[in-house]
């Protein structure tokens, strides 16, 4: 009886839920009922700051989810048209058909003395962060969670209807590597104007609409009078069985001078830098997966199998990482950064195997101790020159240096007999690379591109085993001998 009544009170609270929400739908469309497609609509609660937001597609429909019984104040905009408002206040979910007139106004001179919440033009949306924050907000986390169309996931991962955000800059420069995390648990909340959100990005202008492009850049606009400012976290803790934890994340930013740094050291098996990271520094997805065999090789290599262990025992991280972009002048930047770290992991396994045969069974005791050791050091220097013309010149270095070093050791007891081996394997890798560029728009359709790159990588690897059993005795025998004096 019991189990049955909270069965029916789960369902009742959750079709209760349920139907506090309505789907609101339909078309904007012109006089002539031609539908307007991209056109900006904008439901804001009248005693919520709760604001919903949505554009209509190529056939000018649109669909929103909102609160039943609420008052919204419909904004309906189009460039063209006279921007509508309407006042509903809905119980169930409704069909909604848009007439917008076109605006026939000629005037000799316009003011504009407020912005519109959401903007869109072309490739990009821009945000006015202040018409959907109270205040509170800590990070830009916490602001774009509030931006319609904008998710983010519990690793930063920033998404814009339904699309994947892959660089991250400050104002037309790029945030430390470009990655979205660092910015969005790091940027504080207080100095974020605009934001911006540019579709197709290319980081070459004038290769914009030439070439077909996966990347959604976010740029954030910096208010005024805080666009010289430090800012940052230092996260410290201390808990049972001697864990710490220390994480400072530093940053410096000004309209010429940008600097980062982080840095992380702590033994609870956190790592800063992840695969994902990993990826990011070689190229990105992007470029990886235009060549499957590099992403493949990427992802079976030693040490993507060493950022993607969690399997330990114990483990002690230590991880620094500093960038630095300067404008050298109007039209040339210097942008670098280093990145180090180093995990020392302490691995043990305990394992009993059966072995069942027609005379009965064998046991195998197997104990194995391993403690893998990882160092790298990544490196990049650029510098981008771009002429009025658009003409553009980038030089570019790359380094990156590991070693890995692993020794394992392995106990087994079979049968009343007792085997030991112990193996060291060591790997070292560097890989160089110097790319050059150069673009010139010949034309309105031509441009020309040369590219031209140097890499160079060396790589060693030594294994040894040491064992107290006779290997391969029928293919090289060991006969035991005595020492003579």
């Amino acid at each position: 009886m019991r189990t049955t009544f909270i069965y029916i009170v789960f369902i009742f609270i959750s079709n209760l839920s349920f139907s506090q929400s309505i789907i609101v739908k339909g078309k904007v469309l012109d006089k002539h009922q031609k539908p307007l497609l991209y056109a900006n609509i904008m439901a804001e609660p009248i005693d919520s700051s709760q604001i919903e937001f949505t554009v209509t597609d190529d056939f000018g429909r649109f669909q929103m989810r909102l609160a039943m019984n609420q008052k919204y104040n419909f904004n309906v905009s189009y460039i063209g048209y006279k921007p509508k408002i309407l006042t509903l206040e809905l119980s169930k979910d409704t069909d909604l058909d848009i007439i917008l007139d076109e605006s026939i106004e000629v005037l000799d001179e316009v003011k504009i003395n407020a912005k519109l919440a959401v903007s869109i033009k072309k490739d990009t949306i821009t945000y006015q962060t202040d018409k959907f924050t109270s205040g509170e907000e800590r990070k830009l986390r916490d602001v774009l969670k509030k931006l319609p169309g904008v998710e983010v996931d519990k690793a930063g991962n920033v998404s814009v209807q339904g699309k994947r955000v892959t660089k991250v800059l400050v104002e037309d420069k790029r945030f430390f590597t470009g990655d979205s995390k660092l910015a969005v648990n790091n940027i504080p909340a207080d100095v974020v104007d605009e934001i911006e959100i540019l579709d197709n990005y290319s980081e070459v202008a004038i290769l914009k609409g030439l070439e077909d492009s996966d990347d959604m850049a976010m740029n954030i606009r910096i208010k005024e009078g805080k666009k010289r400012f430090w800012f940052g976290d230092i996260e410290s803790g201390t808990g049972i069985t001697d864990r710490h934890l220390v994480h400072p994340s530093i940053f410096y930013y000004s309209p010429k001078t940008s600097v980062n740094l982080i840095g992380d050291l702590n033994n609870i098996g956190s790592k800063s830098f992840t695969f994902k990271d990993y990826l990011d520094f070689e190229g990105g997805y992007s470029k990886i997966l235009r060549n499957t065999k590099a992403y493949f090789s990427h992802l079976n290599g030693d040490f993507a199998q060493f950022l993607n262990d969690k399997n330990f025992k114990d483990s002690r991280h230590s991880f620094v990482a500093a960038s630095l972009n300067q404008s050298l002048s109007e039209r040339t930047s210097l942008i670098g950064y280093v990145i180090y770290s180093k995990t020392n992991n302490r691995q043990e396994s305990n394992v009993t195997n059966q072995y069942v045969n027609d005379f009965g069974g064998l046991f195998e005791e197997r104990i194995s101790n391993s403690n893998p050791i990882s160092t790298f050091l990544i490196g990049k220097a650029a510098l981008d020159n771009v002429k009025e013309d658009g003409t553009t010149l980038k030089l570019e270095s790359f380094i990156k240096a590991s070693n890995s070093n692993n020794q394992i050791q392995v106990s087994s007891s079979f049968n009343d007999q007792n085997n030991f081996i112990h193996t060291n394997s060591i790997a070292d890798h560097i890989d160089f690379k110097q790319n050059i560029e150069w673009y010139k728009e010949l034309s309105n359709h031509h441009t020309l591109t040369v590219i031209g790159n140097i890499n160079f990588n060396q790589s060693n690897s030594l294994v040894n085993w040491l064992t107290d059993d006779e290997v391969f005795q029928a293919i090289v025998p060991i006969i035991a001998d005595t020492m003579v004096d």
